[in-house]
């Protein structure tokens, strides 16, 4: 071996979360409205443009103050309607 390459260095705030319900966004044609349950002591309502996201997937959720490669940080955004 001559190398080792860390890929995931600098990534924090990132958890697998369990996808609970999932719904078209009402004022968006490509969102999703999803209820996606991390452990926490309740559910989170997460909004994303994934088209293949759906009831019952495991997918990674990058919580609130998470930081992703780029020093690309994670905000809260304003609450859906």
């Amino acid at each position: 071996m001559e190398a080792v390459e860390y890929k995931g260095e600098g990534i924090k705030g990132v958890v697998v979360g369990h996808v609970i319900e999932r719904e078209q966004h009402p004022n968006a044609d490509k969102l999703n409205k999803c209820l996606v349950d991390i452990g926490e002591d309740a559910p989170v309502q997460i909004i994303c443009g994934a088209p293949n996201v759906d009831k019952g997937q495991y997918v990674a959720v990058a919580t609130v103050g998470a930081v992703l490669p780029g020093n690309f940080k994670i905000k809260k955004a304003k609450t859906a309607r």
